[in-house]
């Protein structure tokens, strides 16, 4: 296993040939976000390394994946495709076990959420009037938002967030 520095050393290297579409495409800057979270609080990799193999499969796994998507111009869907699913179980993992999460994942989740509740709100209270739907919508959205930016900004103080 190569240690966090030189992958993202390498991946600094690498990173250049690509668009930005397809940088954002292959979450680049997640990973990267990862490896810098591992390199800076080297205690919580120690942790991870010694007591889960599973992290130190899935963080080599997906750098190896990573490194041929780059390789090759994102034109081997198979290779994306693990690459995608890999970091989607390497994520799944760190929150389940740690409750490390990535930048937005609270938003997003609040976001949905928000919306949902808030249509249905929109439409219980103004069943008189369609036109109205919005504002439920809406407050959903801003209580949503902000609820997810709350537990955000708690993450980031607990430094559970990369």
């Amino acid at each position: 296993m190569q240690t966090p520095e030189k992958m993202l050393y390498q991946l600094e290297q690498t990173d250049h040939n690509l668009l930005k579409s397809q940088l954002k495409e292959l979450k680049v800057d997640q990973f990267k976000r990862l490896l810098q979270k591992f390199i800076k609080e080297s205690n919580l990799h120690e942790k991870m390394v010694q007591n889960d193999q599973v992290v130190t499969s899935l963080i080599d796994q997906s750098f190896t994946l990573l490194l041929l998507c780059m390789e090759q111009d994102l034109a081997n869907n198979i290779v994306k495709r693990d690459y995608i699913l890999t970091m989607r179980s390497l994520t799944k993992h760190l929150y389940q076990h740690y409750k490390v999460v990535h930048k937005g994942y609270y938003v997003g989740q609040y976001l949905s959420l928000g919306l949902i509740f808030g249509a249905g709100i929109g439409i219980a209270l103004f069943t008189s009037n369609p036109g109205l739907y919005s504002i439920g919508i809406s407050l959903g959205l801003v209580l949503g938002v902000s609820i997810g930016n709350s537990l955000e900004n708690k993450a980031i103080k607990e430094g559970l967030l990369y």
